[in-house]
């Protein structure tokens, strides 16, 4: 499901500006007894309509450390930002809240000493499966929530460490 959120996120021209899990929403589909989901991104496009200074404040992205620092013009580093924020919320069960840096030093003191489950959502947890997966999207979303937008990857580099790993355990499946 994650490469479903990097995928448009990748090939859009101009920044998506306002990633944040309100905006994503999770649609099912009933393939042939076999249930998946599929995310669909909302409020596309719309920054480049904005054109109050406070408007552009309201933004997810203006969340992101280079804006807060002064630098106005968002980018599509604020979006790799905010997809990693989004998945430390779907990892951890926890909302980033106003002050993001909350959530994603959290999990990096956490993980600073030993990788651990302990910042696993207790639902993930309970199901006993897909933790080495969890704790693969956990290294993938501190790269994205660097303070410095030039150490985040690309999102064509998040989509092809996501899909590097699917791979792996869709063979080791079968």
């Amino acid at each position: 499901m994650a490469a479903g959120l990097v995928i448009p996120l990748a090939i859009m021209l101009v920044p998506h500006a306002n990633l944040k899990s309100s905006n994503v929403l999770v649609q099912l589909h009933d393939d042939d007894d076999n249930n998946s989901y599929h995310p669909k991104l909302t409020d596309f496009g719309f920054q480049p309509l904005l054109t109050s200074p406070n408007s552009a404040q309201k933004l997810a992205a203006s969340k992101s450390p280079e804006f807060s620092k002064g630098k106005k013009k968002l980018t599509h580093k604020a979006d790799v930002y905010c997809f990693g924020l989004l998945l430390l919320e779907i990892i951890t069960g926890k909302l980033a809240g106003d002050d993001e840096d909350d959530l994603s030093e959290w999990v990096r003191s956490v993980v600073s000493n030993s990788w651990s489950t302990d910042i696993l959502d207790l639902e993930i947890l309970a199901t006993n499966q897909g933790h080495e997966e969890m704790l693969k999207l956990t290294e993938i979303a501190l790269e994205c929530t660097a303070a410095e937008p030039e150490r985040r990857p690309t999102m064509d580099e998040v989509l092809g460490r996501i899909q590097e790993f699917q791979v792996v355990d869709d063979g080791e499946s079968d």
